[in-house]
């Protein structure tokens, strides 16, 4: 299945979509299989694929994301200066209420939310605190304080206030923070990347078997060429090196997308042939 999976990927993942695979290196032919036939790093996901490829999806969510989150949010109504005094405690009361469920719900929720849900939904988060906050400022003041009285009371609302203010102010941090760490992981992903190139600048090893397969490749394509190098490296006619660079070589020969060039960089540095990603990334 793992030569199918690169070669005829269309037909691996139509196999998994219908048996879900259970073991883990079944899944991970499985998501190599969706990448390839896609031509995409992160391809898109559906159905039990999601949860499935979690910690993959985490990477790639993309565009703004529906969450209950949401939906809590959209319910808040908020009094205004216009508001009577009873009527704005009353919700008040409905808006501390829905501020503490909106807590719950975000760590609850945030266990299993992707960094880039979180990163839509704290500022929403921060927003809804800080109009939380702005309302309880500018709460209607009783009629007949004195100055003194007026002054503990706007004290004692600016104290109320300021407990929903910080934690927008967490919120926010907590994006900052977020930010910072997809950043690191995009710059690794950067550095990692290896260029597209002329395949006929590829290291091939001079022989026979070099232009047994290449020739086999282009006129019968991957799986014939993928079968054939299997054969030659079982049956002790090539090494482990020259069969690893052989088979990067066929890989690419057909179309080397960035999914098929990451799938041979890990193939080759898993074999320990670091060196031989390095010529590669001064191929470009």
């Amino acid at each position: 299945m793992s030569l199918l999976a690169l070669s005829q990927p269309k037909v691996a993942v139509t196999y998994y979509q219908k048996n879900l695979p259970e073991e883990a290196e079944d899944r991970r032919i499985y998501y190599v299989a969706l990448k390839m036939s896609q031509k995409k790093e992160r391809p898109n996901l559906i159905g039990p694929e999601i949860a499935m490829f979690k910690a993959q999806a985490e990477e790639v969510v993309q565009g703004p994301i529906s969450s209950k989150i949401d939906k809590q949010i959209s319910q808040f109504f908020y009094p205004t200066k216009k508001t009577g005094t009873e009527r704005y405690s009353k919700i008040m009361e409905d808006v501390f209420y829905r501020i503490k469920i909106l807590r719950k719900t975000f760590v609850k929720e945030s266990a299993s939310m992707p960094e880039i849900q979180k990163l839509q939904t704290l500022p929403k988060l921060a927003e809804t605190e800080t109009k939380v906050s702005k309302v309880i400022l500018d709460s209607p003041r009783p009629d007949g304080m004195t100055p003194e009285q007026l002054e503990s009371y706007n004290q004692e609302l600016s104290k109320a206030a300021g407990e929903y203010q910080n934690q927008a102010d967490e919120y926010m941090k907590m994006k900052v923070e977020i930010e910072k760490r997809i950043g690191d992981v995009q710059a690794q992903v950067e550095a990692r990347k290896v260029p597209a190139i002329d395949i006929e600048k590829w290291p091939w090893p001079v022989g026979d078997i070099t232009e047994r397969v290449r020739r086999l490749v282009k006129e019968r394509g991957l799986l014939p060429s993928l079968i054939f190098l299997e054969y030659q490296r079982n049956s002790g006619k090539i090494q482990d090196k020259e069969y690893y660079i052989l088979r990067g070589g066929v890989l690419m020969t057909p179309d080397g997308f960035e999914a098929m060039r990451n799938y041979v960089r890990d193939e080759l540095q898993a074999a320990g042939l670091g060196v031989i990603v390095d010529e590669w990334r001064k191929l470009k």
